[in-house]
């Protein structure tokens, strides 16, 4: 019997709707590294012959036949048609998008294979028939979509009928066709060519064609909640460049957002749990990277990302290895600021793009900065007006207070 697993699959519906979700303009994402897959099994062949022509939906997996067009189909009774596919690990992934500024998905069919095996890079013929028990050897089939307005996810072990084609990776893409029907009531199929772009899975290394890259673990010491937010900013050449994404602290792993720009920055939840971060094609030249938690506290670093190189830049977000910075004045009313030295040097990036970054600002009747990360930085008071008033640079230590008067 057909084994379907129904409803809506949260981890999934998250990270297809991150994965689309960002700042700055659509690039294409990374390259995904080889990965393996099972042998296919006495029931999982692969093709032989000329299949019998057929159109549409078809159960019988001998009768499949690939039009000699893009793939589309039907999704839950509605029209479906991919406009990207991608093969992140062992997922490949059909999505349709949702125009607009921030785009997102609205309906995607994903296959997904075997851990172990062969190569998925080197491409492979295979066959799955709908009376097949489920087993190690069977990819799974997610789906997900609207009825209506609530979203809604199939998950399927076995039971659906599949012919697929994958071709060697070459550039970063993979070309193929695919024939497969589903054992729903709205009879839904996928079936056509297609071109899958590589994508490395979330919380793998950045490759050699993403360099220069920085990319780190993030961890905390704090609660799993709120909002992570890491982010980067540099002036390579003259030119600010900056990037920040977020992710929910709690929540199923395996999710993932990424900035949508020419140089992605991807932040991850790994199936492993752990929190990943990455920024990709950068420019050469010296950067702040930083992690805050959201309530919580705030990591950064600097780091200089050399031509060829992915540096690795762990951040870890950890309030009881803050210190504190009380502040006197003699004016009412003012802006308190504070921006991370490069060292003993000024920050080469310029202040209000940093200070807009970083947010480390207070009034001055707030009189103190808490949960400060150690480091070096320019303490800078600006009055209502506008006009700078007064700067002093200090220095903040794990656990210690730091008292500053400004004139």
């Amino acid at each position: 019997m057909p084994t379907r697993r129904a409803g809506v699959t949260l981890g999934l519906a998250l990270s297809l709707a991150t994965a689309a979700v960002g700042c700055g303009q659509s690039a294409p994402p990374p390259a995904a590294a080889p990965v393996e897959t099972a042998p296919a099994q006495p029931a999982v062949a692969d093709t032989a012959g000329s299949p019998v022509v057929v159109a549409g939906y078809e159960l019988d997996a001998a009768k499949h036949a690939v039009p000699p067009a893009p793939a589309t189909g039907l999704l839950d009774g509605s029209p479906f048609v991919p406009t990207e596919v991608s093969l992140t690990g062992t997922e490949l992934t059909f999505a349709a998008m949702k125009p607009g500024d921030a785009p997102s998905v609205a309906r995607s069919l994903t296959v997904k294979f075997p851990a172990t095996g062969v190569k998925l890079a080197d491409g492979f013929k295979l066959v799955v028939a709908a009376d097949q028990p489920e087993s190690a050897a069977v990819p799974g089939v997610d789906t997900f979509s609207f009825v209506g307005d609530k979203p809604s996810g199939q998950v399927y072990v076995n039971g659906y009928a599949l012919t697929l084609e994958l071709g060697k990776r070459d550039a970063g893409v993979q070309v193929g066709k695919i024939a497969i029907s589903l054992p729903d009531a709205g009879k839904s199929y996928l079936a056509g060519t297609f071109t899958a772009q590589a994508r490395r899975a979330p919380g793998d290394p950045p490759g050699p064609d993403e360099s220069p890259a920085v990319h780190g673990l993030v961890t905390s010491a704090g609660e799993a909640k709120g909002d992570l937010e890491v982010g980067l900013i540099g002036q390579p050449a003259g030119q600010v460049v900056t990037e920040t994404v977020s992710l929910a602290v709690a929540g199923p792993p395996g999710r993932f957002t990424r900035t949508e720009s020419l140089r992605p920055t991807t932040l991850a939840l790994t199936a492993g749990g752990q929190f990943r971060y990455e920024h990709v094609k950068l420019p050469p030249g010296r950067y702040l990277v930083w992690a805050r938690q959201t309530p919580g506290p705030l990591a950064w670093a600097w780091v200089t990302v050399a031509a060829g190189t992915a540096t690795d830049a762990p951040l870890a977000l950890d309030a009881k290895q803050a210190g504190k910075l009380t502040v006197t004045t003699t004016q009412p009313t003012g802006t308190l600021r504070l921006l991370p030295k490069d060292g003993d040097a000024a920050p080469p990036v310029p202040e209000l793009a940093l200070g807009y970054a970083l947010k480390l600002d207070a009034p001055f009747d707030a009189k103190a900065f808490a949960a400060v990360p150690p480091g070096r930085y320019d303490l800078i008071a600006t009055l209502k007006s506008g006009d700078e008033w007064d700067r002093k640079s200090v220095e903040v230590k794990s656990g210690e207070t730091v008292a500053v008067k400004l004139k």
